[in-house]
């Protein structure tokens, strides 16, 4: 098992033998850990869409249905369920396996079982504490530095030269603000985390101390708790 110290997600340095892994590659697993809040999803939904950018085969799969509040992250329904006894027939060709916003065995339920099944690499990436002992992956890409999960998701997307586009913005907006809360704009603003210039840019978003404004061209209408949407933007 190999890991990495904590680093600087946006730093290239940081994803090492990674990026060269994705480009070789051409089929990828992403998975989110169970009960998948904000920032589980909205990684997982990001990293899906940066894949698909690159012109990658992708299948985001959890091992439980998403948060109804979330859905609006996921119009298109992209995130399957995995039916416990699949295995690897029912995942089909992978390259690698990514698990992110965890790195413990048993916060990603039936997909445990994908474990030994599956002989590609695992890869988790996670800005929680490594627990060594709880650990399951190949690779492990742990910065607890790091805000949200959503912030290294950013930092690989950068790295292997892919853009925002509206729908990986909103994804990695939900992924930061969910574990950020009340101090998403110090931690991405002032504390040099994130670039919110950068993923608020698809929207046409602006940011004024305390308070979030969208107006951009996306769609959404689900309720999620301390946002109010509407169908050409949205407040916070």
């Amino acid at each position: 098992m190999r890991g990495m110290p904590p680093a600087a997600g946006a730093d290239i340095a940081f994803w090492g033998e990674l990026v060269p892994l994705i480009e070789r590659g051409t089929s990828f697993l992403i998975t989110g850990h169970e009960h998948a809040d904000g920032d589980a999803l909205g990684s997982q939904l990001a990293l899906y869409w940066f894949l698909r950018q690159m012109g990658k085969k992708a299948r985001a799969v959890n091992c439980d249905e998403p948060q109804r509040r979330l859905r609006f992250i996921d119009p298109d329904g992209v995130v399957e369920i995995y039916p416990p006894g699949g295995g690897a027939a029912w995942v089909g060709p992978c390259d690698a396996w990514f698990v992110l916003d965890t790195s413990a065995l048993a916060r990603i339920g039936a997909m445990g079982e994908l474990v030994p099944a599956l002989p590609c690499p695992k890869i988790a990436i996670d800005h929680h504490v490594f627990a060594e002992e709880e650990a399951f992956a190949d690779i492990n890409l742990v910065d607890d530095r790091a805000v949200a999960t959503g912030k290294l998701i950013h930092g690989l997307g950068t790295a292997v030269g892919c853009r925002l586009d509206p729908r990986i913005a909103l994804a990695l907006y939900v992924a930061i603000y969910t574990d950020s809360g009340d101090n998403v704009h110090a931690m991405i603003g002032a504390g040099g985390y994130f670039s919110a210039n950068r993923v608020s840019g698809s929207f046409g978003c602006t940011y004024h101390r305390s308070t979030f404004s969208c107006t951009g061209k996306i769609r959404v209408n689900p309720p999620w708790v301390g946002i109010r949407h509407y169908e050409y933007g949205m407040y916070i």
